[in-house]
């Protein structure tokens, strides 16, 4: 037996099952922040191809996935039809990729820069 001394994000990966695609998170993050704390590794990672969902449990896409962040994902979790990009339009509006910044990471930047 032991016990959880720590627990922290040490990476961030493509939400493909099929992906093995990461990046370490630096600096690391501890388990249950916001995109908020990782706002600027997030940026660096939308200029180089990765999407994300900035919804209440980030989903991110490597390059090659990127386009999947708009397609839905309430057919295979219908409990969760709330937070599909596809169905949603609160949840389409916190997509970050290189097409679009939403606001709330854009004045987020603006204040933090």
């Amino acid at each position: 037996m032991g016990r959880v001394i720590l627990q922290e994000v040490i990476a961030i990966r493509c939400d493909v099952r099929a992906c093995a695609v990461q990046v370490p998170a630096s600096p690391r993050i501890p388990f249950g922040a916001t995109w908020h704390d990782q706002a600027p590794q997030l940026h660096g990672l939308v200029e180089a191809g990765w999407s994300f969902a900035l919804t209440s449990q980030l989903r991110s896409y490597c390059p090659l996935h990127a386009e999947r962040v708009r397609q839905c994902t309430c057919r295979t979790h219908p409990t969760r039809r709330h937070l599909c990009t596809a169905h949603s339009d609160s949840a389409a509006a916190v997509v970050w990729d290189a097409a679009q910044t939403p606001n709330i990471v854009s004045l987020f930047l603006e204040v933090t820069q």
